[in-house]
């Protein structure tokens, strides 16, 4: 006989300045003993960039495990998953302000969350970036839909990462603004890497404000654009950092999706994204156990 399991289920927009903005996340809460492939199923209905599972901490220190899937795999490490998980457990546990430790596949994060009546902020502290080699833009530009010559001089397209690998590629405004997303040619422009699926394509362009713009495109996500990606925009800070000697930055993200989502990057000391986090919805969500 199969037993079901009653998860509480939270519903929070990061990164949203305002409602029915950012990036919209499902949190799945006291998903002990469901099995794995239960949870991936469920982030497959949910249809959402990520879904995410908090479980029991097994790691001293943690406050809780913090299981993250795409539509596609369950992944090591993800940013507004983060930042919207500790939203919702502060928001069940009637925190108000507080560090809580998650415990994910990529180690423990450290993150601060305030909340006032489920609106506030939450900023993740992601460990120290590191750079891989630079790489030709050229096919994946290309594959993006937009003219390799517009790849910003004097900045290099590089995998860097902090937990989740990002590409990062600087192109101007307009041509960010004229990316579109094609499986068949992303697939091949990306052959070469070892893990393409989970693979972050974050373009990236100066605004005439002193912001930056940002589209994440990957192969695991929803429709294959991310709204917000806190996993991208640390590693972009830390790359800022390195070739332009900026230390604080915002990140506008997801506006060509019409989901508006603003980053706040910092690496003044170690690696911070920040964000505005909305509780949008709570519930009960029916799971088949074993």
């Amino acid at each position: 006989m199969t037993t079901e399991h009653q998860c509480p289920i939270t519903w929070v927009e990061v990164f949203a300045e305002r409602r029915l903005e950012g990036n919209l996340l499902p949190v799945l809460h006291d998903t002990d003993g469901v099995p794995g492939d239960v949870l991936a199923q469920a982030a497959r209905r949910f249809l959402q960039s990520e879904t995410s599972a908090i479980q029991s901490a097994t790691e001293p220190g943690a406050s809780y495990r913090h299981r993250i899937f795409t539509i596609a795999e369950e992944i090591a490490f993800a940013g507004h998953p983060s930042l919207g998980a500790a939203a919702a457990f502060a928001h069940r546990a009637a925190m108000a302000s507080g560090t809580l430790v998650q415990q994910t596949l990529s180690g423990n994060h450290s993150l601060d969350v305030q909340l006032n009546n489920g609106f506030g902020r939450a900023t993740l502290h992601q460990p120290p970036a590191v750079f891989f080699d630079p790489i030709d833009p050229s096919p994946i530009l290309t594959a993006l839909g937009i003219d390799p010559a517009s790849a910003q001089g004097g900045l290099p397209a590089q995998i860097v990462s902090t937990g989740l690998p990002a590409l990062i590629l600087p192109v101007d405004l307009a041509s960010l603004q004229r990316c579109r997303f094609d499986r068949v040619a992303l697939t091949a422009a990306l052959a070469w890497h070892d893990h393409p699926l989970s693979l972050n394509c974050y373009v990236v362009a100066p605004a005439v404000d002193g912001t930056w713009r940002a589209r994440s495109f990957a192969l695991d996500m929803t429709g294959g654009e991310d709204p917000a990606t806190g996993s991208a925009a640390g590693p972009f800070g830390a790359y800022l950092n390195r070739y332009r000697d900026i230390s604080s930055v915002v990140v506008d993200q997801g506006i060509e999706m019409g989901s508006p989502s603003r980053l706040y990057v910092d690496t003044t000391d170690g690696i911070a994204v920040a964000g505005a986090v909305r509780i949008v919805g709570t519930g009960t969500h029916l799971l088949p156990g074993h």
